[in-house]
């Protein structure tokens, strides 16, 4: 097993070098690697003096930043502190981050609120604000009909936040999970990405776990390193899920 893990990790590691931009080719050296330092050295060079980051100052540019670091291990840094602060400062009063596309509101909510919440730095009364407001936002057709982005984002933040509605919302998250996986529209890759943002091997409602996950993604990549990306998802996207996946679970 381990000698064929270091094979599919290097050839991944190859594909997203030659195919990857700067961020990605710099997250999967350090998934590879374990040169977690040297990511948040790049990321803390590179974060603007207000906490924000590159190339736009965006709540989805500081969620991509935060999902990297904790992806490395690196969640307890001062560039991940910093970020804390610049994104408290830019939460709307009603707890979400961003405005108008709903589905947009709750994707960038859902999967902050996870990531923040795995930090020493958050405060509890923005996760509280910000899972207030998605719990108010749910209903089981957020995550009906095999919409990864939303059983992300409600599965990221109640599988680390602490609320009232979590096991409810958690529950409904797995069992959608679960019938994506058993109707084969999500694979490995992106299952997996959805139990890494939930820091968790499993979650409630779902019978996929971790190893069947590692198992299929070890079974599904191809000869150049890569694996087969959904619409909408680069390749060199997709194989960084992979090697993330792979460093948390495998």
């Amino acid at each position: 097993m381990s000698d064929r893990l270091d094979l599919v990790r290097e050839r991944a590691l190859g594909f997203v070098t030659g195919t990857g931009d700067a961020f990605e080719r710099r997250l999967a050296t350090a998934l590879v690697r374990g040169a977690g330092g040297e990511l948040e050295a790049w990321l803390a060079a590179e974060q603007a003096s207000d906490g924000s980051f590159p190339p736009d100052g965006s709540v989805v540019a500081s969620r991509r930043a935060l999902s990297a670091l904790a992806d490395a291990g690196a969640l307890d840094s001062p560039t991940v502190e910093h970020a804390c602060r610049f994104l408290e400062g830019i939460q709307s009063e009603t707890g979400a981050w961003l405005a108008g596309d709903e589905d947009e509101c709750i994707r960038e909510t859902g999967l902050l609120t996870g990531l923040l919440a795995r930090t020493p730095f958050a405060r509890a009364r923005a996760l509280d604000a910000a899972g207030d407001w998605l719990a108010a936002h749910f209903a089981p057709e957020r995550v009906q009909g095999f919409a990864w982005e939303a059983i992300a984002a409600y599965g990221a933040c109640f599988a680390n936040l602490p609320h009232d509605e979590a096991d409810g919302i958690l529950q409904w998250c797995g069992r959608e999970l679960q019938r994506g996986v058993q109707a084969r529209i999500f694979d490995g890759v992106r299952t997996g990405r959805v139990l890494a943002w939930c820091d968790a091997p499993s979650v409630p409602g779902a019978q996929v776990a971790a190893p069947s996950v590692v198992a299929d993604i070890l079974e599904s990549q191809r000869e150049d390193g890569s694996w087969p990306a959904p619409d909408g998802v680069t390749a060199a996207a997709q194989a960084v899920d992979a090697l993330a996946v792979l460093r948390r679970f495998a």
